[in-house]
């Protein structure tokens, strides 16, 4: 090594310490950066979290609303079929009534006194056989009539309650069907407040999965910096022992030409006949020069 390289070295050294420095910052920097990412992502994931655990409350409601609806549509279509059997069987009934009306006209009450004011005549006016016939067949034939609007009435009476009993059902389906539509129309409000939420939280979770990837090259670039920066260090480290090196190895010539110098010196004494000191005569003991 000749004596400008040393400066040479040197020169090397504090412009590997230059970027040292630099490496060091840009890594403090970078590692800042990627600890604040990670803060937003871990943030952003907890926002989503409570987002997903918020869709599932809103989907439950919407699926209970849901399943009433399914339930009073079920009974609302029950109501229905059952006045629709109700209107059938009314139908029926009146076709059979136009039939016993053309059997038996008039009503039931005047008939029946019709029939009692004859038994009334039998009873308590003296007739002659073919008189006391004729009423007979008279009555015979007001009993027919008779048990014929008997029939009748229960014809309509039973018209009757089964119209009652649909109006009734009516009202229910028409109540159930209101019900189930309010129902319908809260549901749907729920499922588009779902909608929405999931629309949030998807947007929510790319962001964040952004946040992760940024956080993941942040954390890369850091970590490049700390090895460009530990192998610097190593840089440093490795011409400083260079360094270190010339100038032990210059002292240690400086030594050996000053020991060199002493042992001429004691060697030219010794040749005269003069007195050594101890440590040239010591010296030259280690040298074997006596």
């Amino acid at each position: 090594m000749n004596e400008s390289e040393p400066g040479e070295i040197a020169e090397k050294v504090r412009i590997l310490e230059e970027q040292v420095s630099t490496s060091r910052n840009q890594r403090n920097e970078l590692n800042k950066e990627a600890k604040k990412l990670a803060e937003t992502r871990d943030e952003l994931n907890e926002k989503f979290k409570r987002l997903k655990e918020e869709i599932q409350t809103v989907k439950n409601k919407r699926n209970e609303l849901n399943a009433q609806v399914q339930s009073l549509k079920a009974k609302r279509d029950e109501a229905r079929a059952v006045v629709s059997r109700n209107r059938a069987e009314v139908k029926a009934l009146t076709e059979k009534l136009r039939a016993l009306d053309t059997q038996a006209p008039g009503t039931y009450q005047s008939t029946k006194k019709d029939l009692e004011k004859l038994e009334w005549q039998i009873q308590t006016t003296p007739l002659s056989q073919r008189e006391e016939y004729k009423l007979i067949s008279r009555v015979k034939e007001l009993e027919g009539q008779l048990a014929i609007l008997k029939k009748k009435k229960e014809i309509e009476k039973k018209i009757a309650k089964l119209h009652n009993e649909s109006k009734s059902i009516e009202l229910q389906a028409n109540i159930i069907h209101k019900r189930l539509t309010e129902l319908a129309e809260e549901s749907e409000v729920y499922h588009k407040r779902m909608m929405e939420i999931v629309s949030s939280a998807t947007e929510l979770k790319k962001k964040a999965d952004e946040a992760h990837h940024a956080y993941m090259n942040t954390r890369t670039q850091g970590d490049n910096a700390h090895l460009e920066y530990v192998a610097k260090l190593g840089m440093i480290k490795e011409l400083e022992d260079q360094i270190r090196s010339y100038y032990e190895a210059e002292e240690a010539l400086k030594e050996e030409e000053i020991r060199k110098k002493i042992e001429d010196l004691a060697t030219n004494k010794l040749k005269k006949g003069k007195k050594l000191t101890f440590e040239e005569f010591k010296l030259l003991v280690d040298r074997g020069a006596v």
